[in-house]
């Protein structure tokens, strides 16, 4: 890879959004992540990368699921009621692929579900439009960001 004949043409201000694991995210966490932007991005404006794992998908995971917690259905209307408020937040996010987001596409791979069948994550938790973007690599150096990015919707095999 060529390096920019600049450092300047590369430098971004990056706000990252760590695993939220939503509807069993921190109780303070959106007022957290506002408050970071207040006070570190005052007078910028940052890109928002959520790192991912915006949701838990607890119920679709590899190991046995907690038969105390909620249901896979409730599961996701928790979540779709809480992501509203992230949406409106931080409305032009970045969001990279992650574990638990695409446990359903995992489980409907090990079942012979084509992809054809099922809805993009953007969809299926209702994100406005634009919220579909996924980032499908991407590592940050100390000041000299580096990434690939695929804008689908769905993963790759």
């Amino acid at each position: 890879m060529r390096c920019p004949a600049t450092l300047e043409s590369i430098m971004l201000n990056v706000m990252c959004i760590p695993d939220l694991q939503i509807p069993a995210e921190h109780v303070d966490a959106l007022d957290f992540i506002q408050h970071v932007m207040k006070v570190f991005f005052a007078d910028v404006t940052p890109t928002i990368v959520n790192m991912g794992d915006e949701v838990d998908q607890h119920t679709l995971g590899k190991w046995t699921a907690n038969p105390n917690g909620l249901s896979a259905k409730a599961e996701m209307d928790e979540a779709k009621l809480r992501l509203k408020a992230w949406y409106a937040a931080f409305p032009k996010t970045f969001v990279c692929i992650s574990n638990h987001t695409y446990r359903v596409f995992k489980r409907a791979r090990e079942a012979g579900i084509p992809d054809s069948f099922l809805r993009t994550i953007g969809e299926a938790y209702e994100a406005p439009d634009g919220r579909g973007l996924r980032m499908r690599c991407i590592s940050f150096w100390v000041g000299l960001p580096l990434w690939w990015a695929t804008y689908r919707s769905r993963p790759t095999r």
